[in-house]
């Protein structure tokens, strides 16, 4: 996907602000790299015309607040890596973890952005 996003924009002469989407949960029902394809992921730093900005999970579906907390601090601890090893001029700034139903510990655990539209905007209306 970051390839084609860095194709599309290097035709259009523009540049993309982006976070790369982990899946920290492992939820087959979620997209984004894995905590171990490392490799991968700095793989996207070296695109033309995409400036990563950060990184971004979705914690898992689970009451169980380690759970949440686990994937959390994976992605931190990703984050720490990604920056050691891209260096200080790529260096990511925003870490995005937490929703309306997690924001708190998502700030606890180092998050720099949050997404709270459903304590906004109140639950999403299904089609079933």
């Amino acid at each position: 996907m970051a390839q084609k996003i860095s194709n599309h924009c290097q035709e259009k002469g523009k540049t993309q602000r982006i976070l790369i989407q982990i899946n920290t949960s492992e939820e087959k029902t979620k997209n984004g790299f894995l905590l171990s394809e490392k490799k991968d992921i700095l793989k996207c730093f070296s695109l033309p015309n995409l400036h990563i900005e950060g990184l971004m999970t979705v914690g898992p579906p689970a009451k169980d607040q380690n759970k949440r907390k686990k994937a959390f601090q994976g992605l931190k601890d990703l984050f720490s890596i990604i920056n050691k090893a891209i260096g200080p001029e790529k260096r990511v700034k925003e870490l995005s973890m937490g929703m309306s139903d997690d924001f708190l510990l998502a700030i606890k655990e180092g998050s720099t952005m949050i997404r709270v539209g459903t304590n906004i905007f109140g639950a999403r209306k299904t089609n079933a």
